[in-house]
């Protein structure tokens, strides 16, 4: 109910400069959807150009959004995951990312990870597959968030994993988790 004023509320902050809008990637809402319509043009009004598209599962998905989009191409559906390396040779595309929940819960499933924490086998595959096809394209790869936000110790792990991997950049969700990241 509170996308619009989400939305204004965004455009407020890029446009008074509370942020760098250089260094401001906005998530759009999911293709092909009204919601998505209207971030699109909230954002081309004010001149930026830098989204994350959610569920990417085509490179004709890329390219309606047309060429004056700088893209980063989130893969967390089956689709998206196994056109991985498609999605990423869009000339649009600026990086690829992979999402964990949101691919398990499409394939019915109910967590991406163990009681351990460590990723099943189809969130590793998953996560292979972007970094492989975000490199196979000369494009930066970036590690899925990690949800357990009180367990630094375990994002400082999986965040040291990501860059030795090869992932450019680890999403987070929470400001307590930025240090943390920056340190891998």
């Amino acid at each position: 109910d509170g996308k619009d004023s989400a939305r204004q509320a965004l455009v407020t902050a890029l446009t008074a400069g509370r942020v760098d809008p250089a260094r401001v990637i906005v998530r759009v809402n999911a293709p092909g959807t009204p919601e998505q319509a209207a971030d699109l043009t909230a954002l081309r009004a004010i001149g930026h150009r830098t989204v994350m598209l959610p569920k990417a599962e085509s490179r004709a998905q890329l390219e309606a959004l047309g060429g004056d989009w700088r893209v980063a191409a989130l893969c967390e559906t089956p689709r998206g995951v196994l056109n991985a390396a498609e999605i990423a040779a869009a000339p649009n595309v600026a990086a690829l990312m992979w999402g964990a929940e949101d691919l398990i819960a499409a394939i019915g499933g109910r967590t991406s990870r163990h009681a351990d924490g460590q990723y099943r086998d189809v969130a590793l595959h998953a996560r292979s597959a972007v970094l492989l096809a975000a490199a196979a394209h000369a494009k930066p790869a970036i590690d899925a968030v990690y949800l357990n936000i009180p367990d630094l110790n375990g994002l400082a792990a999986e965040a040291d994993d990501a860059a030795a991997s090869g992932f450019a950049l680890k999403a987070c969700i929470h400001p307590s988790r930025v240090a943390v990241i920056g340190l891998a």
